[in-house]
């Protein structure tokens, strides 16, 4: 009966995947598998009431892009809170964004549109989708003009896309996004402790920062 269930939830996910796909260039990361911890933003953490994962190491911070389609004509030197107005000035761009009430930086997006001035406005050029991944899959298959991910995202299907900008956090713009990795209290897991602990001080390595950055944060 459980795999039953199982291959039925399966069908069902399949069904829900809509849009075109996306081609990702295989990266090599450390591996976070066989440790008792969590990583992403730092507020989804906190307000998880099922998860136990009291301390807390700073990874970096979450930067929200705006990214355009290949081929669309972008002037030279686009760049910051000006460049995303003139992009978002044009009348036929198309404009993706993950859905806020669901998405970390889809609400980073709205936030900032919203302290621009410019949200009313797009509203009916806007296509709002689930997720990161599926904004990412719009723009490398040309299906809209514009969109906004995180620079994780941009990243790595950059060679797909025509740009992107970075949008710091802050005044007129979004809220800081923090990326956090989350550890058990090491009383709850003793057998994974040691491991925990390796990987919490590996993380504060020069080596750990690096890749770090290179993603994105």
């Amino acid at each position: 009966m459980r795999r039953r269930v199982l291959r039925i939830g399966r069908e069902r996910k399949q069904k829900k995947r809509t849009g075109p796909k996306i081609q990702r260039p295989q990266q090599k990361n450390f591996s976070l598998a066989g440790l008792p911890e969590g990583h992403g933003d730092a507020s989804f953490i906190d307000k998880a009431q099922d998860l136990n994962l009291p301390r807390r190491i700073k990874l970096g911070h979450g930067i929200l892009v705006l990214a355009w389609r290949r081929n669309l004509p972008v002037p030279a030197g686009a760049a910051g809170l000006a460049g995303v107005r003139d992009l978002l000035a044009v009348p036929a761009h198309s404009v993706a964004l993950p859905n806020p009430q669901q998405a970390i930086y889809g609400n980073a997006a709205k936030e900032l549109l919203q302290a621009q001035g410019l949200w009313a406005g797009l509203q009916d050029r806007l296509k709002l989708v689930g997720t990161v991944p599926q904004v990412s899959a719009y723009l490398t298959a040309g299906e809209v003009d514009l969109g906004f991910m995180n620079l994780t995202e941009a990243l790595a299907v950059k060679d797909q896309l025509g740009g992107y900008i970075t949008l710091p956090s802050g005044a007129g713009s979004y809220a800081e996004v923090l990326i956090v990795a989350a550890l058990p209290d090491a009383s709850k897991t003793p057998l994974t402790h040691t491991n925990a602990q390796q990987f919490a001080l590996f993380l504060e390595t020069t080596q750990a920062q690096d890749i770090l950055r290179r993603a994105g944060l």
